[in-house]
């Protein structure tokens, strides 16, 4: 199936917030009692600037958020670094190129902002975002890794 990428907030509220519940509380990665804040639509935009990916007939697909350093939804990176969080990608549309489509686009939004570090967490479990990630040159940071809420967390960095 055909994705366009769209940059900005042109996503209503309640589909962003079933996208975030449906892969991260439905892929077992994020309570629901938690998600309910964490993924609260005014709380995911005021990280930073949303990348959104839908399908041709117009359902929300993937999305991603690009955090720049001044926000502040920055969670760990440092005064130089920036940010990306919550990729989120529909199963149907898994292992299609969406993913690494929207980490391009963000990586080329950072770029375009003259941000060259960038720094993201993800869980251990979430071994596709692992590879994910390592295809599109980020490298592991194990110095970094945190844990947050009895939740161990693996971080991992590029230069863009």
């Amino acid at each position: 199936m055909e994705t366009t990428t769209t940059i900005g907030t042109a996503v209503r509220d309640d589909e962003l917030e079933e996208l975030l519940r449906d892969v991260y509380v439905g892929g077992g990665f994020t309570d629901a009692q938690v998600a309910s804040t964490l993924f609260a639509a005014a709380a995911v935009r005021a990280r930073g600037q949303l990348l959104a990916a839908r399908d041709r007939d117009g359902a929300l697909a993937g999305m991603i958020i690009v955090v720049p350093p001044e926000s502040p939804g920055r969670r760990l990176a440092e005064v130089h670094e920036a940010e990306l969080q919550l990729l989120a990608v529909r199963a149907a549309r898994r292992a299609t190129g969406l993913g690494r489509r929207l980490v391009e686009a963000a990586l080329a939004e950072l770029r375009r902002l003259g941000l060259r570090h960038v720094v993201l967490w993800t869980q251990p479990t979430m071994y596709a975002a692992h590879r994910l990630y390592e295809r599109c040159g980020f490298v592991r940071a194990p110095i970094r890794d945190f844990e947050r809420e009895a939740r161990v967390f693996w971080v991992y960095e590029r230069v863009t």
